[in-house]
């Protein structure tokens, strides 16, 4: 069985793009924390609707959790046969702790008044 799930922030804008057959495909690294200074780099591709979602609704530094399964591809340059490995997304979720917009009338609200709830 092959299924992955990771949790992290997004490393760059998702950007959409169109294969030659016209399906919606992005591509995209996630952060994953492995200790206080240390992170993975996880290459991530989307398709179709998913694709179109994630591009949609996030943008770099944004955390994300993922399920997809792992997938290892090889194609050759200048040569030399290169092999990289990726995880092909089927179900995301967005994350708390992202940078949370104000309203407009939330600068005319006084934080130190006692509210009676």
């Amino acid at each position: 069985m092959n299924i992955v799930i990771i949790s992290g922030r997004l490393t760059r804008d998702p950007e959409l793009r169109e294969t030659v057959n016209g399906k919606a495909t992005c591509s995209f690294s996630v952060a994953v924390q492995k200790s206080k200074d240390a992170a993975d780099f996880i290459n991530c591709v989307a398709w179709e609707t998913t694709a179109e979602n994630i591009t949609k609704h996030f943008r770099k530094g944004n955390p994300i959790l993922i399920t997809g399964r792992l997938e290892t591809r090889s194609y050759e340059k200048d040569g030399q046969k290169r092999t990289f490995t990726q995880v092909n997304v089927s179900w995301f979720e967005f994350m708390g702790g992202g940078a949370v917009e104000k309203d407009a009338f939330a600068e005319d609200i006084d934080d130190d008044i006692d509210l009676p709830f």
